[in-house]
């Protein structure tokens, strides 16, 4: 147990050091992500989400489609290859923010959505499972498990600072892209 709280603490330290590998990995993930979302709203349209109106077809992997196994290997090895010199740790770290930007982004900016319809009831591919605090549960162990990698040694507070602001930016922006999207469409 002693052990435990030693390791913890001087984790905890090392946390507080953001260093620029942390910072551009952390830049890298969030453009990314960013941009995912936005090329998938371009190609699901209004009410296209979960590729719903795409030429793709189930994939016998839980709900995935065919689209959604390629675009996870794709994105997983993409992560993996640019954080190769990181470690595990920051891998799953970095490809756990991925996910979770790339989800609550496209929703944030997709002008059919907004952040006032990210409810349960709007959002049918994720209505099967539970909603704690207004998030999905698959949210919730992407969460988790960004936490643990990165106490393991996945990223640092200043990492993960920079994810948080660059949502955010997409959060105050996203009207403005939204005007954007609609005036291109008219």
């Amino acid at each position: 147990m002693a052990a435990l709280c030693i390791f913890i603490i001087a984790r905890i330290k090392m946390l507080a050091v953001a260093t620029s590998s942390d910072v551009s990995h952390s830049l890298f993930i969030a453009v990314y992500a960013i941009l995912w979302s936005c090329m998938e709203i371009e190609m699901e349209g209004a009410d296209g989400g979960w590729a719903a109106n795409m030429p793709t077809v189930p994939s016998g992997i839980g709900r995935f489609t065919v689209y959604h196994v390629i675009m996870n290997a794709v994105v997983v090895l993409t992560v993996a290859y640019a954080l190769r010199d990181s470690g595990i740790c920051s891998v799953v770290f970095y490809v756990a923010a991925w996910f979770l930007i790339e989800d609550f982004c496209w929703f944030v900016l997709n002008p059919a959505y907004t952040l006032s319809r990210y409810t349960r009831e709007s959002v049918w591919w994720h209505a099967h499972q539970p909603w704690p605090l207004g998030i999905p549960a698959h949210n919730w162990v992407g969460i988790v498990v960004m936490f643990v990698a990165g106490m393991m040694g996945g990223a640092s507070v200043g990492g993960a600072s920079v994810l948080a602001v660059a949502v955010a930016g997409v959060v105050l922006l996203a009207p403005c892209y939204h005007a954007w999207y609609k005036k291109k469409r008219r």
